[in-house]
């Protein structure tokens, strides 16, 4: 690993975003010069030199967006490690989803005196009528 103007453009080396060529994967990007890399950090996330325009280069953020930044903003060269890791974690859900059918849940609206029976008739007192139990109630 190398930092500085006169580096080899290796994945994991850190220079200005004016000397890395157009179509280079980056990562660890800077948005102002010094502040400190900000942009494409996580698993599997990179950004792409688009082209130099003046003292400007346009990269290609990992949303899709274009942003221009000053050429001496400095990123370091490469794709980090990791990039598979959505992939599993979705793939045992999905094949969940297409196995299994999905369980169907109603809601059911009960008034008071459903409830009320309901309880009646799990504390046992089946043998009453309706309305001494509605009484009860």
């Amino acid at each position: 690993m190398a930092i500085g103007d006169n580096v080899a453009l290796r994945p994991g080396n850190i220079t200005e975003l004016g000397n890395i060529p157009e179509g280079t994967a980056i990562n660890n990007l800077e948005i102002r010069p010094g502040d400190g890399g900000k942009i494409a950090r996580s698993a599997g996330n990179s950004c792409t030199v688009e082209s130099r325009v003046g003292k400007m280069v346009r990269v290609r953020m990992p949303s899709g967006a274009l942003k221009e930044l000053p050429a001496t903003c400095r990123a370091t060269i490469g794709v980090l490690a990791g990039h598979g890791r959505f992939v599993t974690g979705l793939a045992p859900s999905l094949l969940d989803g297409l196995l299994e059918p999905p369980v169907p849940v109603h809601a059911v609206a009960q008034t008071v005196v459903d409830a009320c029976l309901e309880e009646e008739y799990a504390e046992g007192f089946v043998a009453l009528g309706v309305e001494e139990i509605l009484k009860r109630c």
